[in-house]
């Protein structure tokens, strides 16, 4: 279920106006193998036309959303960690048009 909060919101972007919404559901909910807590904002039926919004700040929370004629998936960005591996590098043998003083600048960056 959830826990209910009466917190004074003004949500933007929903018809072109701001839409006061005071009730708002925080619940736990899983998707993939992680339990995330969203908070969902319950606004009148006459101010939208489908059952369900889901906002940008979903994507802050490293989930991705998949649409299609048919579905509406939500899933776990896969994570990349480029920076596992410290490689060595010589900067001297770096090619570059700079030489001298300019190399040694841009070097030490």
């Amino acid at each position: 279920m959830g826990t209910a909060r009466k917190d004074v919101v003004y949500l933007s972007g929903i018809g072109g106006n701001d839409l006061l919404c005071t009730t708002q559901i925080r619940s736990e909910v899983r998707i993939d193998d992680r339990l995330i807590s969203l908070l969902f904002h319950v606004v009148p039926d006459c101010n939208i036309s489908d059952p369900i919004i889901i906002g940008r700040d979903i994507f802050d929370l490293g989930l991705c959303v998949k649409i299609d004629n048919d579905n509406l998936v939500i899933y776990a960005k896969e994570q990349s960690n480029f920076c596992n591996k410290a490689v060595s590098l010589d900067f001297n043998q770096i090619d570059t048009d700079l030489e001298g003083r300019d190399k040694e600048m841009l070097i030490s960056i």
